[in-house]
Parts: C-alpha cells; structure tokens; sequence
C-alpha cells in the first residue's frame, strides 16, 4: 500500500512538473524586473537609478546599457507617442551571488526626471534583456507620512467646495533628538500652484521639501516636524486658510509633542502668497513666516501692516523671477514692514536662481527657471563665498546693472539701493522700486544661514536654538553656545552634546576662523605634511596659512591635533584681527595677574591686546592659564566675545 501510495505521488509531481514546463514554453519566465529609484532635487524629483533582479546568477555588468522608454506629447504635426533615449550609468554594482544590480545614473531633465512621465525602462547586459518594470519607489518621499484631513467647506479659486485636504508630513528622530521641554518646533511648507493635484506626493517632491528632514536641518532645528498640506490655503481662494489652519490644529493636537511657540510657515510661488494669506488671516499664530517668491497679493493694507510689523518674517525671490510682480510685491511688502518699524523683516535678493540640473530644464523649457528661488531657502542659502548662491547674491555694496531678464525687467544697484524697473503689461510704462536698504545676507540679520534664522525665532522672542543637554540654561557659557551654534561656528559634538570641557586642537581653531571668515576659496597645495589632503580641516588650515593667521612647528608640520593653549589662541586671534584690518591699539599691561610671567615672550603682546580688548578674561583667581587648554565652553565665550567687539 505504501509503495503504491509512493508511485501515485512521484507520478502526480511527474504529471506537474510536465505542467510547468509546458507553461513555461508559453509564457517564458521574466529574466527579471526593475525597480525604479527617485530622488528629491532642487528641480524635482529625478530618476536617479534602477534596482534589478536577475532569475539567475550574472557574471559581470561590463558592457550594460540602459534605455528609458517616455511619453512624447502630441502635437500639431504628431500624435502623443513613445520614444526612447539612452540613460547615461554613473556606476554599477552587482550583487556577490549575482542575483542583483545596482545601477546609478545620471539624473534625467523634464523627459523623465521633472515631470517623470516615462513609461518604461531597459536594461541589456549582453544578450540579456530585463524590462520588466515591478517597482517605484522614493525614499525621499517615502519618509513623509500621508493622511487626508477632514476640513471646514472650502474651495479653490472659487472651484467644487470640498471637506478634506490631504497632507504629508516628517516625524523627526526622537532617538537623536531628545524632546525639548516645551515640544519639538513645526516647519510648514506651502507648495506652488504646479503641485495641485490628488496624489498626495507631488507637493514634497516637485519643491525639495524632504531637504527639511536632512540631517543637516534637523541638527539646526534639534529636531522638527515638517508638514506640507496640498491644496492649500489659496491667496483668496473660498476659506482656504481657515481650512488649512484647521489641519495645522489637529496636526499639532494628533502629535502632542509640538511646541506652539514654534510653528515657522513658509512656501513659494503660489504657496509663498498663501503664506502671506495665512499670516493675514492668523497674525498671531505663527513664530516666524518665509515667503518665498511669492508677494502679498492686493499689497498689504495699513491694518495688516499694523498686525504683521512685529512677526519674524524672511522673504527670498530672484531678480530674474519669470514673474515681474512678485518681485516689485515683495519689495513693496518689505519696504512697507520697515516703515512701519519692523525690527525683524529681512529680504535677500539673488540675480538668478542657478542648481543643478536647470540647464537641462531650460534646454527643454525654453526660458530661464529663475522663480525657482526656493532651491535657496532648502539649500540653507548664505549668500557667501563662490558657491551657487554666493555667485548669484546680489551685492546691493558694488554699482551695477542687471538684466534684461526674461520677463524684460531690469535692475541696478547705486549708492548701496536696488532698483527694480519693470512694466506691469505691455501697454503700461515702465515702473521702478528701490529696496529700502542694502540687500542682507541672513549674516545682517545675525546669522550664519538662512534655516538658522528661522530656527530661533519664537513667540516669545529669539531662543536658543540648540538642545544641547550638558549645557544648562543657567550656566556662565550658556549664552555663548547659544551664540557660536546659532552662527555656525561651532557645532555640538553629538546632535544632543556640546561636551563644554572638552580640549580644543589647533585644527579646530583655524576650521572656526574659516566659518568665521565665510570659507573662502583655497589656492595653492599643501601647506604642512601633516595635513592630508581630504581632511576636514585641510582647506581651513591652507586658508589659514596664507593669510599669516597659523604658522608651522618649524619641521614642516602644523600638528593639527595638538591640543591648543590659551596664549596660543590669543596669538591666533591677535593674527586674525590683523588680517582683517581690526584696531589693535587696545592693551593691557597684565599686572594684575598673578601667573602673567608664565605667557611666552612671543604671546605677551597679543595677550595684552586680547585682555585689553575684551576678548580674554582671566579666572576668579585672578590668573590668565596662558599654558592652560582652550576648552570648549571657553573657546566660546572668546569667540562671541571677539565677534561682538569686532
């Protein structure tokens, strides 16, 4: 019975394995499939690369090619089609048990990195061909949680009245970030009017706002929420606002962790006069508003003026903006906020808005992507030095003319004022607007960068911005990190540690004065063999060396990880204020302490000009420690002192 049960059995997987085998003879099995790869850039969100999956092992990716199948639009003369183009392979790696690849490629423009409307994808190694498309994903986008919220009636741009509004929004890592003890701040972004839509994506990817939930940002902020509602509240749209604030509320209330004195609102282009729109509508509600290319529409009345004067608000728009009104508005609203005695309204305008990936854009665009100003704000602009901001800042400090642009404006600076000249339309003669001031740099508004501003404003005025938890509130040197970490100049050890006692070397030191100085271009090779080339601190200790700041040890090496004194760093200092053309007449015999024969004879002078001028102070015993370390908390308070002096 067991033999025939057995027969029966190897007869039934026979019967099934000559099934298989003849449905594979139908329907051959895939040689494998691909998983399409997004990510977030300042032009949208990019195809960047392709996972794939093998049915069996592969020996080596030599010789692959990949090509994008996409949708070509109708018209007058052709019909919407597929065409195809190749994909240029950055880099290729596959798997040990090649079964696997991953290919990294050269993001595309609009064909399918903007609008991303391709519809297929091929991969050939050899005679091998995959272009079985299973998958989609974005990890970028996919760190933002979706939710549709129920709403009061609402409508936009007087369309069908509707009761929801989706939204996406970022948790931030509560591990790194332990909770401060009011709650954890809120970003919110408001997307442009090219983000409409259903999909409840759109909104984080087209602007790059998961450049918000960077670990970079994230450290500024200690932590922050980010929520990006779609559809949002329209500048004048039928209770938009009052429906957008209504899932800003439960937001808050689902979180419970948010500090209310916390909530920043910014967006661009449509989403930037809505930001206007909501402080307009709620005044009192936010910490701090970022509109970005996007001006107040219908310009603001004397009431809201009244209303608006006191609230943190930092504009950003490009001279070149496609959009000639929203540049004149946006002047227009800061010339009238300072009138109106506005201490904390700043505006910083750039020629043209330049990132990566624009010329292929406006290769297939046609004109110039210049209301794409927001790249800026996500990339934490600071207006300095030879990077993509730095070059297109305008400095309101030189005369000159710019433009025509693209909307045939033109501009100029002259005794330190812009002027904007534009046509409302084509009948109209021309207007101009001068900016009430030089153009600021998020430096004139006391900060290193434009995401720190932001990050301290509080209802209850500027914070400290940092969630150190080693650095008590009522400590002496509280203030000074307060100071240093604001402006970029010294950074916690950890996300949640400054580590106060901690020695400092002499590589720290030059890397602080090069934040200081705005890192600028280094020339030139090596300056001392014990400093790599790569290393953290190598542009800094080369910038330092050519400009008389730091010298070597006398063996052609600079000993970056020796820990540094204090008459060490005052001799630094004293070089550094030199080279900046700083009054050094300030001086201080020293007598007064008590282990003054210990400074070195070739400190003596510039710690007497350090004590002289403020900058070091001695210890409650009455001694200076010139041979004691710089330690951190100490190094701080020196240097916010420096700062404030000179």
């Amino acid at each position: 019975m067991m033999k025939q049960l057995l027969a029966l059995v190897l007869c039934a997987a026979l019967m099934l394995g000559c099934t298989v085998m003849a449905g594979a003879t139908e329907a051959p099995a895939p040689a494998g499939s691909i998983t399409v790869v997004r990510d977030v850039m300042a032009m949208g969100e990019a195809i960047t690369g392709l996972n794939v999956t093998f049915a069996g092992p592969v020996e080596s990716l030599d010789g692959a090619k990949i090509t994008a199948t996409y949708t070509v639009a109708a018209t007058d003369t052709e019909p919407e089609h597929e065409a195809e183009a190749p994909r240029e392979i950055v880099d290729a790696v596959l798997a040990e048990d090649g079964l696997s690849a991953v290919f990294t490629l050269v993001p595309g423009t609009m064909m399918d990195g903007w609008t991303n409307n391709y519809s297929g994808y091929k991969v050939e190694i050899g005679d091998l061909v995959i272009d079985n498309v299973e998958g989609d994903i974005s990890p970028d986008v996919d760190q933002f949680e979706a939710k549709t919220y129920t709403t009061p009636e609402h409508s936009y741009s007087e369309g069908e009245i509707v009761t929801t509004m989706d939204a996406r929004y970022f948790v931030p890592d509560k591990e790194a970030y332990p909770k401060p003890e009011a709650g954890y701040p809120l970003i919110i972004w408001l997307h442009g009017i090219g983000e409409f839509g259903d999909d409840n994506r759109i909104q984080i990817a087209a602007n790059d706002v998961p450049a918000w939930a960077e670990k970079e940002s994230q450290d500024i902020f200690g932590g922050a929420y980010v929520l990006a509602p779609q559809k949002h509240a329209g500048a004048g749209s039928g209770n938009c606002p009052a429906a957008t604030m209504s899932v800003i509320e439960q937001f808050i209330a689902e979180m419970g962790d948010v500090d209310a004195g916390r909530v920043y609102i910014g967006g661009c282009s449509y989403g930037g006069m809505s930001t206007w729109a909501m402080i307009r509508n709620y005044p009192d509600f936010f910490a701090a508003a970022f509109p970005v290319c996007g001006n107040p529409p219908g310009n603001l009345t004397e009431k809201e003026i009244e209303e608006l004067k006191d609230l943190p608000i930092y504009m950003t728009v490009a001279a070149g903006d496609n959009y000639s009104g929203i540049v004149s508005g946006v002047i227009q609203a800061y010339n009238e906020l300072k009138a109106a005695g506005s201490q904390n309204v700043h505006l910083s305008l750039f020629n043209h808005s330049e990132f990566e990936g624009a010329e292929g854009i406006v290769a297939v665009a046609g004109y110039v992507l210049d209301h794409f100003s927001w790249v800026y704000a996500h990339a934490d602009y600071d207006g300095k030095g030879e990077d993509y901001d730095g070059k297109n800042f305008i400095d309101t400090s030189v005369d000159a003319e710019y433009g025509p642009y693209a909307n045939g404006a033109t501009a100029s600076v002259k005794d330190g004022k812009f002027t904007y000249t534009y046509k409302a339309d084509e009948e109209s003669d021309p207007v101009s607007i001068t900016l009430d001031g030089p153009n600021q740099r998020p430096e004139d508004a006391g900060y290193d960068s434009f995401k720190r501003w932001i990050a301290v404003q509080c209802k209850r005025g500027v914070l400290p911005v940092h969630t150190f938890t080693d650095v008590p509130a009522d400590e002496w040197y509280a203030g000074a990190v307060d100071f240093v970490f604001r402006k970029g100049l010294i950074s916690g050890v950890t996300a949640t540690t400054f580590c106060p006692d901690m020695a400092t070397d002499r590589a720290m030191i030059a890397t602080v004065l090069y934040r200081l100085e705005g890192q600028p271009a280094v020339t030139g090779g090596a300056a001392f063999s014990d400093v790599p080339a790569g290393a953290w601190y190598e542009d800094a200790v080369r910038w330092a060396a050519e400009n008389g700041i730091v010298t070597g040890c006398g063996d052609g090496t600079f000993q970056p990880k020796r820990l540094a004194t204090r008459e060490e760093l005052a001799v630094i200092l004293h070089r550094y204020a030199e080279h900046k053309g700083v009054d050094l007449s300030a001086s201080d015999d020293l007598s007064s302490f008590s282990d003054q024969d210990q400074i070195s004879a070739y400190a003596r002078s510039a710690m007497e000009w350090a004590v002289g001028s403020g900058v070091i102070t001695g210890t409650d015993n009455g001694e200076l420690l010139p041979k004691g370390q710089v330690v951190r908390s100490h190094f701080a308070e020196i240097l916010k002192a420096y700062c404030e002096k000179f």
